[in-house]
C-alpha cells in the first residue's frame, strides 16, 4: 500500500510543470498577439496620420492651384477689357477723324459742284443791271417824291437828291468781299459786278437827269 501511494508525487509535479508551461506558453503568445496588435495599430495611425497629411497638402495645393487661376483668369479679364475698350476708342476716334475728313471734302466739293450742277444763265448778267439800277431807280424816285417831299413836307433838295441816289446806283464792290470770305460764287459775283458797272455807265447819267428833273 505504501508503494502504491508513493509514485503519485511526482505525477502530480509532472501535471503542476505541465500546467504551468502551458500558461506560461500562452501568456507569452498573448503578450506577442498583443505587440503585434499595438505595433499594427501604430503603423496603421502613422499610416493614417500620413494619408491626412498628404491629403491636407493635396488640398492646400489644389486651393493654391485654384487661387492663382482665379487670379490669372482675372488678370487676363482685366486685361482683355482693357485691350477692348482701347480698342473701341481707337475705332471711335477713327470713325470720327473719318467723318470729319468726309465733310471737309464734301464743304470743299459743295462750291465747284454747284457751279457745275446749277450754273447761272446768261439772261441773269442782264437782269439783274435792269432791276437794280432801271427799276430801283424808278422806286427810289417814287419814294423821296412821294413820301419824303409830299407826304412828310421835307423841301431840301440836295437831301432829295441824295436819297434818290441811294437806290440808283450799282451793287457796292464790297460785296465781292463777303462773297470771297464764303468761299461760294466769286466768278459769279464778278461777273455780275462787271455787268452793272458797265451799265452805270449810261444809268448814272439817266438816273441823275430824272432827279433833277423831279426837283425842279
Amino acid at each position: 500500500a505504501d508503494f502504491v501511494g508513493q509514485p503519485s508525487v511526482p505525477l502530480m509535479l509532472l501535471n503542476l510543470g505541465s500546467g504551468l508551461a502551458e500558461t506560461v506558453a500562452e501568456i507569452s503568445e498573448r503578450r506577442a498577439a498583443a505587440k503585434t496588435t499595438k505595433t499594427r495599430a501604430g503603423t496603421g495611425s502613422s499610416q493614417a496620420t500620413q494619408d491626412d497629411n498628404l491629403d491636407d497638402d493635396l488640398e492646400i495645393a489644389s486651393d493654391r492651384v485654384e487661387a492663382e487661376s482665379e487670379t490669372s483668369d482675372s488678370a487676363s479679364t482685366t486685361a482683355s477689357s482693357k485691350e477692348h475698350e482701347e480698342k473701341k476708342e481707337e475705332g471711335r476716334e477713327e470713325r470720327s477723324d473719318l467723318f470729319v475728313s468726309k465733310v471737309a471734302v464734301a464743304v470743299e466739293a459743295a462750291p465747284a459742284v454747284a457751279r457745275a450742277a446749277a450754273p447761272l444763265p446768261e439772261v441773269v448778267y442782264v437782269l439783274i443791271p435792269f432791276f437794280r439800277q432801271v427799276v430801283g431807280t424808278l422806286l427810289s424816285a417814287l419814294i423821296v417824291i412821294g413820301l419824303f417831299r409830299n407826304a412828310m413836307g421835307i423841301t431840301n433838295k440836295p437831301l432829295l437828291l441824295v436819297s434818290m441816289w441811294q437806290g440808283a446806283g450799282p451793287p457796292m464792290i464790297n460785296i465781292l468781299v463777303m462773297v470771297g470770305i464764303s468761299g461760294n460764287g466769286e466768278k459769279e459775283t464778278a461777273q455780275i459786278l462787271l455787268a452793272t458797272y458797265t451799265a452805270s455807265l449810261l444809268t448814272w447819267g439817266a438816273s441823275m437827269a430824272l432827279f433833277l428833273y423831279l426837283l425842279q
